[in-house]
C-alpha cells in the first residue's frame, strides 16, 4: 500500500489525456475556436463576450478579461477547479 494510496480510473484517465491534449493545441493556436452564431450571421450572440473573456482570461490577462466580462474570473476558477478534480478522480485520490 504506501502513503497514498490510488487506483487508476482508466475511463476519467482517458477524458483528462484528451482534454490536456486539446487544451494544449487550443493555447498554442492549433485549434481555433469560432462562434457558430456568429459565423452564419456575423452578430455575436450573448455568450460571445464570455467567451472572449474565458480566452483572454487563460492568456493570464486579467485585466482586459475583467473588463470584457467580470463573471469570467469566476468561470474561470470553476474551469479550473472542474479540472484539477478531473485529475484526482482519474487516479481515484482521496
Amino acid at each position: 500500500m504506501g502513503i497514498f494510496s490510488f487506483s487508476i480510473n482508466y475511463t476519467k484517465l482517458l477524458i483528462l489525456v484528451t482534454v490536456t491534449i486539446l487544451l494544449i493545441l487550443w493555447w498554442i493556436g492549433e485549434i481555433v475556436y469560432s462562434c457558430p452564431i456568429n459565423s452564419f450571421t456575423n452578430y455575436y450572440c450573448a455568450m460571445c463576450r464570455s467567451t472572449r473573456a474565458i480566452k483572454i482570461l487563460f492568456e493570464l490577462k486579467l485585466k482586459d478579461s475583467f473588463y470584457m466580462n467580470p463573471l469570467a474570473l469566476f468561470w474561470g476558477y470553476f474551469i479550473i477547479l472542474t479540472y484539477f478534480k478531473l485529475c484526482l478522480e482519474s487516479f481515484n485520490v482521496k
